[in-house]
Order: structure tokens, then sequence, then C-alpha cells
């Protein structure tokens, strides 16, 4: 009788301990407050501009996103990518500019997760955003984005996913909305 609760106490533990390895993602929504129509074919590049609103240890992770976000658009679009301090700005006349502002973020670390799981929290990033036609100096459009991980899991819902999740929607959002 011993062996049967030893088994069924293993077969207990393999099945939570595979609920916390392998039960997370991202979840979350884009705000749109004006709907773009941006065409790549009268502006020939586009410029990431970023920032962090008041938010402790945010510089890091705007960053990444703006990575993330350059890396995704130019395997996506011929339009060249450019960053603000970047001197390429000074030649091109008509572009996009997008300017994303980390207002903010809640920072689950990969080792947070493996070492206390569930009670580490949720990861969570919010982001505003703006496209600008440099052209015609209009706001072609503000949206706010926010991605948050599910938690509860050792190897996901980090900090990490979020800005990932986050910085491919927002290329979703541009490219859906191009002419």
């Amino acid at each position: 009788m011993d062996n049967f609760w030893k088994r069924k106490f293993l077969l207990v533990s393999l099945i939570s301990l595979s609920f916390l390895l392998f039960n997370c993602s991202a979840s979350g929504a884009l705000v749109v407050e004006k709907k773009p129509e941006i065409s790549f074919i009268t502006h020939s590049a586009i410029q990431i501009k970023s920032e962090s609103a008041n938010v402790t240890n945010g510089g890091g992770v705007i960053n990444q996103i703006q990575s993330n976000i350059i890396m995704k658009l130019k395997d996506r679009v011929k339009a060249e990518i450019f960053t603000e301090d970047n001197p390429t700005n000074k030649k091109i006349k008509d572009f996009i500019k997008l300017n994303i502002k980390l207002t903010s973020f809640k920072d689950v670390t990969k080792a947070d997760r493996l070492l206390i799981g569930a009670f580490a929290g949720r990861a969570m990033v919010t982001i505003e955003g703006e496209l600008t036609d440099t052209k015609t100096k209009n706001t072609v459009s503000k949206f706010k984005v926010e991605e948050v991980s599910s938690g509860g899991t050792a190897l996901a819902g980090t900090t990490d996913d979020v800005i990932e999740a986050a910085s491919s929607r927002i290329v979703d959002f541009i490219l859906e909305n191009s002419k």
C-alpha cells in the first residue's frame, strides 16, 4: 500500500511540474486611437525614436523593444529603417516617424521564473506609440500596446517574452495598415 501512495504522489508531482514548465504565453492588446494609412511607396524610410517615461530601469527594456522592431521591419519591408540618432536621417527628407514610449513594465527574469515559478508574478509592458508623416507633419496614428505574460511557468512568461510579443504586435499593426 505504501508503494501505491508513492506512485500517486510521483504522478501528481510530474503532472504539476509539466504544467509549471510548459503552460505559459503572453497575451495582450493594441488599442488604436487613430487608424493609420501609411504608404511605403511614397515614404522610403521609417525612423524609430524610443523613450522611457519615468520607468525605473526602463532604458534597457525600451532599447530591446526598439531593436526588435527594427529587426522585424527590416525583414518585412524594403524601406530604410533608422533611429533618430543615426546620421542617415540627415539625408532623407520624407519618412514615417515611429515614436514609442515605455510607460510601464514589470520585470520577471528567467531566474525569477525558475526559482519561484508563479510567485514571480506576471511580466508586463505598456507602450504608447505614434506614427508621424514628416512630409505633412501630421500624426498618422496613435496606439497603445499592453502585453502581459500568463505567468505560472518556469520556462516562459518573462519580460523577454512580453517584449517580443509587444514588438511583433507593433510591427504587424504598422504593416497591416500600410497601403
